[in-house]
């Protein structure tokens, strides 16, 4: 809620807001009806939200591309949020398992690191994404 509340700071921006559970509709709503100043205890926690994911999370800005293996890189790396949205049967469409079989060709050379401008250990998120596929 600290999120959309940060975003409503800001007059000259549209919030489109997006959401990945039922409830988080009626949470926004709540929001924009209300009081969208945030208190001291929500900026300290985005604080640490961002610094948290500071360096784990992509932008999906595909500055990354191209990959030498032909990694959708920025889908790889989204591949939890796009689970918890579709469900786990999503893995077994032929989009999915053929971005799981790239993904599992990384060679680790470094090139999409030297082009990431938010400097993300890409090839190391990609190999926690498939070891938690593995998981599932």
């Amino acid at each position: 809620m600290s999120c959309i509340k940060w975003v409503f700071s800001f007059p000259e921006i549209l919030v489109l807001t997006g959401v990945e559970y039922k409830n988080l509709i009626d949470q926004n709503w709540k929001i924009f009806q209300g009081s969208c100043e945030m208190t001291d205890e929500e900026k300290q926690k985005l604080q640490e939200i961002s610094k948290a994911f500071d360096k784990k999370f992509c932008r999906r800005c595909d500055y990354c591309l191209p990959c030498e293996e032909e990694i959708p890189i920025q889908f790889v790396l989204g591949l939890r949020s796009m689970v918890r949205r579709m469900g786990t049967g999503a893995l077994q469409t032929p989009m999915f398992k053929n971005m799981l079989e790239k993904a599992a060709g990384c060679t680790e050379c470094g090139d999409c690191m030297e082009k990431c401008p938010y400097d993300l250990p890409i090839p190391d998120m990609i190999k926690s994404n498939l070891d938690w596929v593995k998981a599932l």
